[in-house]
């Protein structure tokens, strides 16, 4: 379930807060205007650290199967897109 979703001023860093089984994860994708051009753009973060390949894939087949149950017009959708196009990158 997602609690909450955000648009950063940095030019444009997302967050999305989910929940399961009552604990709150939350996720930060960076798109400051400062990382554009680095390896650092579209970095991927947990609360504690940038998450591993393994948190990637677990992650895209949480959001896949939560995209499924959302209509295009839920104003999450499009962080949860936008998440899902990064992560389904290598």
């Amino acid at each position: 379930m997602i609690v909450d979703t955000a648009f950063a001023m940095d030019g444009g860093s997302l967050g999305l807060s989910l929940t399961e089984g009552g604990l709150v994860s939350h996720y930060w994708m960076n798109r400051s205007i400062a990382s554009l051009g680095t390896p650092k753009c579209n970095e991927i973060s947990s609360e504690s650290s940038v998450i591993s390949s393994e948190e990637r894939r677990t992650l895209l087949c949480r959001l896949q199967l939560l995209r499924g149950e959302l209509v295009d017009a839920d104003p999450n959708v499009y962080v949860i897109d936008e998440f899902l196009n990064v992560l389904s990158q290598v």
